[in-house]
């Protein structure tokens, strides 16, 4: 079942470890650059880890667990920063109607 998955055309860029290795940590670090640049510090470990993986002198998949078991991790955190960039100002105010002068003073709308 595992063979026939990695076989078929589209199932098997999903068990590809170079998506999990290379391009999740290359999309989400451009993408946490570009959006929310405080996060840019957490993936410290992930470069060295894929350094790590790089500079060793034989690939094998078992070198590259720990950023397979990452990836997950770091499309949350690049889709926590994207949807926090795109909330509104206020929050739960409809910015139709509302006035930031009402608003910013405290009174009800």
């Amino acid at each position: 079942m595992f063979e026939a998955a990695t076989e078929t055309p589209v199932i098997n860029v999903l068990m590809m470890s170079a998506l999990y290795l290379i391009w999740i940590p290359a999309l989400c670090l451009w993408v946490c650059a570009r959006r929310s640049p405080r996060f840019t510090p957490l993936f410290i470990p992930v470069v060295l880890t894929v350094g790590a993986v790089l500079v060793s002198p034989m690939y094998d998949t078992r070198y590259a667990l720990p950023m397979i078991y990452t990836a997950p991790v770091l499309l949350c955190f690049c889709a926590a920063g994207v949807v926090s960039k795109a909330k509104p100002e206020h929050e739960g105010a409809d910015n139709e109607g509302v006035d930031d002068k009402t608003v910013s003073a405290g009174a009800p709308c």
